[in-house]
């Protein structure tokens, strides 16, 4: 069985159509496609877990930000400014 399902709005019989606008109260319009992925709900860890798991993330983000220690400010927006650039006009 599939996990995900690729659909084009002019594709959707009515009812479903109408079923999935209820879903996202709102019109789908006939230029877009609808996609559904199902998964498993995942639960947020408790207690001592989600100390320990916030504990190696920070140390996570330590470890990243040690890497950047002599790379100046004007460097890492240079290179986020052309990353943003690139991203927003791929081509698709």
């Amino acid at each position: 069985m599939a996990d995900n399902c690729f659909q084009r709005a002019t594709e959707l019989p009515p009812h479903l159509k109408q079923a999935l606008e209820a879903l996202l109260g709102r019109s789908i319009q006939a230029d877009e496609c609808v996609s559904i992925r199902t998964c498993r709900p995942t639960t947020a860890p408790e207690g001592e877990e989600r100390g320990a798991a916030y504990r190696r993330l920070l140390d996570r983000a330590n470890r990243t930000a040690a890497r950047t220690k002599n790379v100046s400010d004007t460097e890492v927006d240079a290179a986020t400014d052309e990353a943003a650039d690139t991203v927003r006009h791929r081509p698709e």
